[in-house]
Order: structure tokens, then C-alpha cells, then sequence
């Protein structure tokens, strides 16, 4: 059996460089990262398209805008934008503020409600009248509670990262600079929490560190047949923080193969 005796003469302690495809693959930790990742991205990039389509500084407008007129509907046009079903259609309106001067506004709302020529109110701000909206209207084609239904993708996504990275930045330390050491699986418990209908396994492992004492660490893993394959087996730990260690075999394949190009006998 191989013990630590058979460790390269350095300790395993260079500075390893990780692929970095490889590198995202041990920080992802597993398919939750990954779907974490991908809400994340698309909920990011879904806030960020729409967003730029609401028109932030005439929210809220309403009778208690200060300003009020009487409006003329120009133009109706449906937009790209469905909602509930319903396509998205713009209105352009006419008004004159009070003071008399003319201005040109849009509004928009779900559905064809009004047709070129009809009579509608419009609110506005009194020092802003290009701030204006038809009443009953949204000033903007994309309502602002989209933007808070769309926060969950990135909330959910953002939240499994976090969980996820957590454990993957440990991993991706002890890879880059962890000392290597054999251990040995010394037993394993069932967890809450399943990746393709299989259990994950939270698998402790017993191993010897440079100054011989024994130490005692765990790792979670749904891939347990991987660690029950050789009586002994690879791991690399922090010498400063012991209970700090991973086995190869529960990381992505590349990492035992990485290892093996700098220490062909490990």
C-alpha cells in the first residue's frame, strides 16, 4: 500500500497552474453551480434588456403628477413586447401644457383601447412636460414588475453560485497549492440533497499529514464508487488548516490528471 513515504521529495507544494476550464468546473462544484450560473446569466441579461426599456424617471406618474391636460391620439402601433398574452401597443399622444406650449408624448398599454383621433388625458409634470403619460397608460413597454418577476432568476441563480463557489474556491486552493497525502475512506453518511437520482454522500476520510499525526476530513459527493475503487486514496489538504482537504476522485477527472502530470508516481 502507498503511504506518504511515496509523496515527491518537494511535498507536492508548487504552485500548480489549473486549465481554465478546468478551474470553472471545480468552482461551479457540481451541477447546481452550473445551474446557478446559467439563471444568473440569463436573469442578468433579461434585466438588463428590459430594463433599458422602462422609463425610470416617469414612474408613478398619475393625477398627482401636478400637471393635467386635455391630449389628442396620433399614432397606434403594437411594440415587440407581449404580456400576459397580450401584445404591447404604443400610443402617441399631443398635448399643450398649461402655459400653451405643444408637446409630443408616448404611452403604452396592452391591447388596441384607443384608435388615431380620440380625445384622452394626459398628466405631466409641470417643470417637465415631456414627463407625461395617457391616464389609465404605462410609460414605459415594459411594466415595472416584470423587472421584479425577472429578479428571481438572478436571486435563485445567485444564491445556488454562492452555495456552490463556496466550497469550489476551497477546492480550487487545495488543488493550486494543497500538500499532497494518501488517505482512506474510514466511512459515509447519507445527505438531504440528491444530483440525478443519486444520494450525496457526505464520505470522511482519514490521512497522515507531514508531521505524522492523523487527521480527519470529509468531502460531499453523489459519485461515491469513484472513492471506493483503490485501498488508498489521492488527496491534497492545507497544511495550515488540516480538516481542510479533498480527495481527488470526488473533483472533475482533469484534477487527478493534472496532479499526475507534475508527479507521474503520486
Amino acid at each position: 500500500m502507498k503511504t506518504n513515504a511515496h509523496i515527491p521529495s518537494d511535498g507536492g507544494s508548487l504552485d500548480r497552474r489549473v486549465p481554465p476550464i478546468l478551474a470553472l468546473r471545480i468552482l461551479l462544484n457540481g451541477p447546481a453551480g452550473f445551474i446557478g450560473l446559467v439563471f444568473f446569466l440569463i436573469g442578468t441579461l433579461a434585466i438588463a434588456a428590459f430594463g433599458s426599456q422602462v422609463e425610470w424617471g416617469k414612474l408613478g406618474l398619475d393625477e398627482t403628477a401636478g400637471g393635467q391636460a386635455l391630449g389628442v391620439v396620433k399614432q397606434v402601433a403594437p411594440t415587440g413586447n407581449i404580456v400576459n398574452d397580450q401584445v404591447i401597443y404604443s400610443y402617441t399622444f399631443a398635448f399643450k401644457s398649461a402655459e400653451g406650449n405643444p408637446y409630443i408624448g408616448t404611452s403604452y398599454a396592452p391591447g388596441v383601447l384607443l384608435d388615431a383621433g380620440d380625445s384622452v388625458t394626459v398628466f405631466y409634470e409641470p417643470g417637465q412636460p415631456l414627463d407625461a403619460v395617457i391616464a389609465g397608460m404605462d410609460a414605459s413597454p415594459v411594466p415595472a414588475f416584470i423587472l421584479l418577476f425577472l429578479l428571481i432568476f438572478p436571486g435563485v441563480g445567485g444564491g445556488l453560485l454562492f452555495f456552490a463557489t463556496r466550497t469550489g474556491r476551497t477546492n480550487l486552493r487545495l488543488l493550486r497549492h494543497g500538500q499532497l497525502a494518501y488517505g482512506r475512506v474510514v466511512g459515509m453518511e447519507p445527505t438531504n440533497m440528491t444530483v440525478n437520482k443519486q444520494r450525496v454522500m457526505e464520505v470522511f476520510f482519514e490521512y497522515e499529514d507531514t508531521l505524522g499525526q492523523t487527521q480527519r476530513a470529509s468531502t460531499k459527493t453523489h459519485l461515491v464508487r469513484r472513492l471506493q475503487d483503490e485501498e488508498v486514496e489521492r488527496l491534497v489538504y492545507d497544511p495550515q488548516d488540516p480538516g481542510q482537504a479533498v480527495l481527488l476522485d470526488s473533483l472533475p477527472p482533469g484534477a487527478r490528471s493534472l496532479i499526475r502530470r507534475w508527479y507521474p508516481t503520486f
